[in-house]
C-alpha cells in the first residue's frame, strides 16, 4: 500500500523530527534510505511512500513502539494544528486512524448491538453482505478494499472507500464479549445497525438529510460507548484536555458563575422581558459547536483593551464576514457542507 506524500505530511515529518531532535541521517538509516532521500521527502519532492515505511519513520521519530496509543495521537495533534478539518485530504492518516486503529468494544456494547440485530431478525451473514454491498459509498470493485482514498471534487476532498469484511469480523464484534477490533469494523457494524432500523430494505444511497441523520446517530452511539476516531471532535470532548478547560469555571473560578447569576437577577428586577431575551441568547450560545466555542473561550478578550481601533474594527469585520457567508448559503449547500 502506497500513500501520496501531501505537503502536510512532508511538513509534519520535518516538524516532528525537529521537535524530537532526531537527525535526518538517523531517520534515513533506520528506514534504509539515504539522507538525500529524506531531504527530498521533507521537501515535497517524493510523490509516494510505502505504508510500512511511513509507519516505521513515525515510530522512530516519536521514540515509541506504541504506534496507535502514543505515536498516532501525537501525529493527530500536530496535523490538526496545521490542517484542522481538512484532514480528510490526508489518506495516510485516515488509513491509520479510521481503518486500522484498534479499539475496544465492551461486552455491554457488543451485547447491545447483538440484541438490536436479533430484534431486526438478521443474522451475521446478512449483516456482512449488507456492509459489503457498499451502498452508501457506491465504490466500485475497482477500488482496493479497506483502503482510504482521498479524492478532490469541486475544490474539496472526499473520503472514498470500499469495505470488504469477512463474516468472522462481524461475528467478533457481536460475540457478546469484550473484543479489540479495527475502528472501521466497529463503526460499520454500528452504522448498519441504525441503517437497518431506520431504512429497512433500502439498498440505495440515502438522500443527504437521511445520510446526515444516520451519521449523527452512529456518532452518538459510538460516543456513548467511548469509542472515537482521532479525527473526530468527540475524541477531544472525551479527553482530559477538554475537561481541564472546564475546571476553572466550576472550581478555581467558581465566583464567575456567582457573578453571572447575580447580574441576571439584577437584570430581572430592572427589566424582566429583556432579561428573558438575554438569557435565551445566552443558552443558545452554549449550544454552539463545542469546537468553535472552545476556540472562542481560549481567546483573551479581556486583554484586548489596549488593541488599536483599526485592529478591533478588522476583527469585528472578519467575524461578520464569516457569519454573513454562512447566512448567504442556501439550505442544500449548508446540509452538504455539514455532510
Amino acid at each position: 500500500m502506497k500513500f501520496d506524500v501531501t505537503p502536510e505530511l512532508a511538513s509534519l515529518l520535518k516538524t516532528m523530527r525537529a521537535r524530537n531532535r532526531v537527525s535526518s541521517k538517523d531517520v534515513a538509516e533506520h528506514i534504509g534510505k539515504s539522507p538525500s532521500y529524506l531531504s527530498k521527502l521533507e521537501g515535497g519532492s517524493v510523490q509516494t511512500i510505502e505504508r510500512d515505511q511511513l509507519r516505521r519513520m513515525l515510530t522512530f521519530i516519536a521514540g515509541s513502539d506504541d504506534f496507535y496509543g502514543v505515536v498516532l495521537p501525537d501525529v493527530a495533534n500536530l496535523l490538526f494544528a496545521s490542517v484542522g478539518g481538512r484532514y480528510v485530504s490526508q489518506a495516510w492518516f485516515l488509513q491509520f486512524d479510521f481503518i486500522e486503529r484498534p479499539v475496544v468494544v465492551s461486552a455491554e456494547m457488543s451485547q447491545d448491538m447483538r440484541n438490536n440485530f436479533e430484534a431486526l431478525g438478521v443474522d451475521v451473514a446478512q449483516i456482512t453482505d449488507y456492509i459489503n454491498a457498499n451502498v452508501d459509498s457506491e465504490a466500485s470493485e475497482s477500488f482496493p478494499a479497506n483502503q482510504a482514498i482521498s479524492m478532490e471534487f469541486d475544490g474539496s476532498y472526499r473520503f472514498i472507500m470500499r469495505i470488504e469484511f469477512e463474516i468472522s469480523d462481524v461475528e467478533q464484534v457481536l460475540s457478546g464479549h469484550e473484543v479489540k477490533v479495527p475502528y472501521l469494523v466497529a463503526y460499520n457494524v454500528a452504522h448498519k445497525m441504525f441503517r437497518m432500523q431506520r431504512h429497512p430494505g433500502v439498498m440505495t444511497k440515502l438522500p443527504p438529510d437521511d445520510a446526515i441523520a444516520l451519521l449523527s446517530a452512529t456518532a452518538d452511539y459510538m460516543d456513548r460507548w467511548n469509542i472515537h476516531s482521532l479525527g473526530g471532535f468527540a475524541h477531544y470532548l472525551a479527553s482530559g484536555e477538554f475537561a481541564s478547560y472546564q475546571l476553572p469555571l466550576v472550581s478555581s473560578q467558581g465566583g464567575v458563575v456567582d457573578r453571572v447569576a447575580a447580574q441576571l437577577s439584577d437584570l430581572v428586577e430592572r427589566d424582566s422581558l429583556n432579561a428573558i431575551s438575554e438569557l435565551n441568547t445566552f443558552l443558545d450560545t452554549l449550544d454552539w459547536d463545542p469546537a468553535f466555542a472552545c476556540k472562542v473561550l481560549g481567546l483573551p478578550f479581556a486583554a484586548l483593551g489596549a488593541m488599536s481601533f483599526a485592529n478591533k474594527k478588522q476583527l469585528i469585520e472578519e467575524l461578520y464576514g464569516v457569519v454573513n457567508r454562512y447566512a448567504s448559503m442556501d439550505e442544500l449547500e449548508r446540509k452538504m457542507e455539514s455532510y
